[in-house]
């Protein structure tokens, strides 16, 4: 550390800072944080621990529903309800995992809880949800099975307490909301009709663009829907005003120019 000669006194809550200015012979008091500071700050990491053992404990229920007739899930499953410390049931080719949030957590970084989800792939498909008791988490988790779609890369997501959609897993751990509050967006989804859902899935596509237009097709990829659902979509924010047409995009082939579309309205 060097400091310019012209320092008069330095003040420092920082014990390693004070007894480097000591050393460099500066001027320096070392300043005790009050008693109330320590006190609070303890207080906030203990609500913080007491807050993530709460989420962790939580209720979470697990599906894994079987696409293919042919294939045999239940050494999959097993493997599976080890690492999460589950227990499972099993009625007409759909298994009911019972674990936490927790679990579910820890078992997001295990590698062979991955491999094992990968093998699933073409034979099966899996979601989780949460909740108070189990008929709301089994819920939530059935929720979520139903956002797996077997024609786009293997994937599954989870389905939280507070509806709070997390995947796709294990490609990312985007969050998208559920359900929405903010008056703007609750009139938005009543005008056009749109789910929170996909409410919440336009303000992520929003946010994560680097470019504020759009084509059809760029929503569609997007929300895993086809085209002419994108273009419904549109047509019903564009109706209320919330999406605007600001150009064409000329397409590689020949046919009629795409066009340019932008959002038009308030993100949170």
């Amino acid at each position: 550390m060097q400091l310019l000669q012209k320092t008069d006194i330095a003040i420092t809550s920082v014990h390693a800072v004070y007894e480097e200015l000591q050393q460099q012979n500066i001027p320096s008091f070392k300043m005790i944080d009050p008693e109330t500071s320590i006190l609070r700050s303890i207080e906030l990491v203990k609500q913080e621990a007491i807050l993530q053992k709460s989420i962790s404990s939580q209720i979470a229920v697990g599906l894994i529903k079987r696409t293919n007739n042919m294939a045999d899930l239940e050494p999959i499953v097993e493997k599976m309800t080890s690492i999460l410390q589950a227990y499972w049931s099993q009625l007409d080719g759909e298994y009911t995992l019972f674990t936490t949030m927790g679990n579910i957590e820890s078992s997001l970084k295990n590698n062979e809880f991955l491999t094992l989800f990968q093998k699933l792939e073409n034979i099966g498909k899996m979601s989780f949800g949460c909740g108070e008791t189990i008929v709301d988490a089994t819920e939530n988790a059935h929720f979520a099975l139903d956002l797996v779609d077997n024609k786009n890369v293997h994937s599954f997501y989870i389905l939280d307490l507070d509806k709070s959609l997390h995947g796709p897993f294990p490609q990312s751990n985007t969050i998208i909301e559920m359900k929405i509050s903010e008056p703007a967006l609750v009139e938005m989804a009543k005008r056009t009709k749109l789910s929170p859902a996909n409410i919440s899935k336009l303000l992520v596509f929003n946010q994560t663009r680097q470019s504020k237009q759009f084509t059809a097709n760029d929503l569609a990829l997007n929300f895993n829907v086809t085209r002419r659902t994108a273009e419904r979509i549109l047509q019903k924010l564009t109706q209320f005003n919330y999406v605007k047409i600001v150009g064409e995009e000329m397409t590689y082939k020949q046919g009629r120019p795409r066009a340019l579309y932008e959002f038009n309205f308030p993100t949170y």
